[in-house]
């Protein structure tokens, strides 16, 4: 219980006094505090998204560059183990920061008009797998444009689709 007192000096009788009051303030401090804790998971929402970008590029271009390596050292083993290793480190470290994400994201989505196919293309960046092994083909015959979508929560649902597709594949 959070109680508001206020003080007034008064005359009562033809003599100074004071006058308390109380007021209940229980409802309106909840209801900042709530504020307050929104404010500070926007902000996290907001700084989880931002390091999860400039985590990710690097990452990208890691896989990038080890499946190159991959198809030029397929005949060395103890190297093709070194990079596999190396993609599997990758993709712990995509999952982190994936998991980071949906734990400190906003709950209230945020929607906005984008390209299908953009919103598509953009969730095989944070995905690990490889391309020595693994063809992917895009067929967008019937692009009709433009969605309502919030970009980040369906990034990470179809991250995850064709990540765990790839991993149930075999040698995926």
């Amino acid at each position: 219980l959070y109680l508001e007192i206020t003080r007034t000096l008064i005359s009562f009788q033809g003599k100074e006094a004071f006058q308390f009051s109380a007021r209940d303030v229980t409802t309106l401090r909840r209801i900042q505090r709530q504020a307050e804790i929104h404010e500070h998971h926007a902000s996290l929402g907001r700084f989880s998204s931002a390091m999860a970008h400039k985590i990710r590029n690097p990452l990208a271009a890691i896989v990038m560059q080890s499946s190159y390596l991959s198809r030029r050292l397929k005949d060395e083993p103890e190297y093709l183990e070194i990079l596999g290793d190396l993609l599997s480190s990758v993709h712990r470290l995509q999952d982190l920061v994936s998991s980071v994400q949906a734990f400190i994201r906003p709950q209230k989505a945020q929607f906005a008009v984008e390209d299908v196919v953009e919103v598509i293309e953009s969730s095989f960046i944070t995905i690990d797998y490889d391309t020595s092994r693994i063809d992917f083909h895009e067929n967008f015959q019937h692009h009709d444009g433009r969605i309502k979508v919030d970009i980040q929560l369906i990034q990470i649902v179809l991250a995850n689709i064709i990540s765990n597709s790839i991993r149930a594949m075999p040698g995926g």
